[in-house]
């Protein structure tokens, strides 16, 4: 994610304004409030979870709305994100069906010693959209 992120920006001429690794002694809660108002930051893509959260306590603190003045997608297989206010954008990295995968290939492995490795097994991550990264709301 991070270097698709950087080329987005490399092919736009806009530098890239990564947020993390946070330095010493500071709490992950307080990760997103270098950007406050007069930061031109539009948009926030949380790596990891519980990310999301505290981006939406660090723009309420800046007086930011979202999706208004900021919008926000995170990585995450909470479900609480969809019944928030507002309903956050998550991309799911689908572990159930990693882990399947992951077992079928163990097994295949362990039962025909002898076969070629599978190679290399890709499972796609899921973008579920939602009002924090400006989707309309269903009605």
């Amino acid at each position: 994610m991070t270097e698709a992120y950087e080329q987005w920006c490399a092919e736009r001429g806009v530098p890239p304004l990564p947020a993390g690794p946070l330095p010493a002694g500071r709490r992950p809660r307080h990760a997103f409030d270098r950007f406050s108002p007069g930061r031109t930051v539009d948009a926030v893509y949380s790596l990891y979870d519980p990310g999301g959260r505290p981006v939406l306590a660090a723009a309420a603190r800046h007086g930011l709305r979202v999706p208004d003045d900021l919008l926000l997608v995170c990585a995450s297989e909470d479900p609480a994100y969809g019944r928030g206010d507002p309903p956050v954008s998550t991309v799911t990295l689908r572990p159930g069906v990693i882990g399947e995968a992951a077992v079928a290939a163990l097994v295949g492995l362990l039962e025909f010693p002898q076969c070629a490795l599978p190679g290399q097994l890709t499972v796609p991550a899921a973008l579920t959209v939602r009002r924090s990264s400006g989707a309309s709301p269903r009605g």
